[in-house]
């Protein structure tokens, strides 16, 4: 037994995101709103993550049967004023674990959820606060060379092997850096059902 019964559409690809929302939800249904992701290097972290969130979820409210509650997400990390989304490539995920070596920076998701009762979206960033020790160059190759950092905003996952012990300290929900909020979400989803 989940502690929620009810279908729930997730729009996203991301098996961490789904993974997570099956520990809380009986029946997930996976769309994938195919939305232009890319991102400007420089913006308003914050309301960058929510403004990519809210796109996704207009194009799924598009996708998805009605009558059925969605959700999206996007994350975002910053570091020195700089937006890191996806590495496109080995040089540029390098580029941002070194950029991430010995600093501090922060992680941003953005999420909503519709409720189809009232077809209302609701919207939330979540921050946190991550501080990663200096790295090896050839712990940084090695988790490259594993293609670890190709589908992570920043180019790494807390939950992987190397970014286990890539990260220092956090402050703040774990599960934001995950990339889904899920004590927040739940929260959320429990407004709805």
């Amino acid at each position: 037994m989940k502690l929620i019964e009810k279908t729930i559409y997730l729009a996203s690809t991301s098996p961490r995101r789904k993974e997570l929302l099956e520990r809380i939800c009986a029946d997930i249904k996976i769309i994938d709103p195919s939305v232009n992701e890319s991102i400007p290097t420089h913006a308003e972290h914050g309301k960058l993550a929510i403004s990519i969130a809210k796109i996704k979820i207009d194009e799924a409210i598009k996708l998805c049967p009605q009558g059925n509650i969605i959700i999206t997400a996007d994350t975002i990390v910053s570091v020195d004023d700089l937006v890191l989304g996806k590495p496109k490539d080995e040089a540029e995920a390098k580029e941002m674990l070194m950029l991430l070596s010995g600093n501090t920076h922060f992680v941003y998701t953005g999420f909503c959820i519709y409720n189809p009762r009232n077809k209302k979206v609701f919207s939330k960033v979540v921050k946190t606060e991550v501080t990663f020790n200096k790295l090896n160059i050839a712990d940084v190759d090695l988790y490259i060379a594993s293609k670890g950092p190709f589908d992570k905003a920043g180019g790494y996952g807390i939950q992987d092997s190397f970014g286990s012990v890539f990260v220092k300290s956090i402050k703040g929900c774990y599960y934001n850096v995950v990339g889904f909020p899920i004590s927040e979400i739940y929260t959320h989803l429990r407004g709805i059902i």
